[in-house]
């Protein structure tokens, strides 16, 4: 997910890449055994939520983001592909 940002002289973008999550492209029948691997490979213990994400744009999107851009910031609680 990226975010354009128009700025007075510039425009840059900010995006979000998202880590292994809760509503992944898992099969249901491997849902189960796959969730508790990637819990297991994570340091936080839990996939990610469509929460985490947004959490993360909201930030970018706000003023607190305003000085970060050319930057893929990843919410995967430290996992490590």
């Amino acid at each position: 997910m990226c975010l354009p940002t128009n700025c007075v002289e510039e425009t840059h973008g900010q995006c979000g890449g998202a880590g292994p999550g809760a509503n992944g492209p898992v099969p249901e029948g491997q849902k189960r055994r796959t969730d508790r691997r990637i819990k297991k490979m994570n340091p936080l213990e839990r996939l990610g939520l469509p929460e985490d994400m947004a959490n993360l744009v909201s930030f970018l999107a706000g003023p607190e983001g305003g000085w970060i851009n050319s930057q893929v910031v990843r919410p995967n609680g430290g996992f490590v592909y």
